[in-house]
């Protein structure tokens, strides 16, 4: 962009207007719109992320504890076995 002053200055309304362009081709310069749509569709993206992550970490707890009953249940099955074959 600093490059551009000496086009500017030389250039007067026409070198501005040409700035003007460059920066709007180059997405330098875009509508206060578009950055506020932006910046809701991130926090929406990262607000929905977090959600997620806290409904996997839920889940994954309730399977470990589901996987450590079944585990004790197996053992426990096993040991009536051996009991009951003894």
């Amino acid at each position: 962009m600093e490059a551009l002053w000496p086009l500017i200055s030389q250039g007067g309304a026409t070198g501005l207007l040409a700035v003007f362009i460059v920066a709007i081709l180059t997405g330098r310069l875009v509508p206060s719109s578009t950055v506020a749509s932006v910046r809701e569709d991130r926090d929406q993206w990262r607000l929905t992320a977090l959600e997620r992550e806290k409904t996997l970490t839920t889940v994954l707890d309730s399977m470990r504890e589901s996987n450590e009953a079944t585990q004790m249940l197996v053992e426990l099955i096993e040991d009536l076995r051996e009991r009951s074959e003894s």
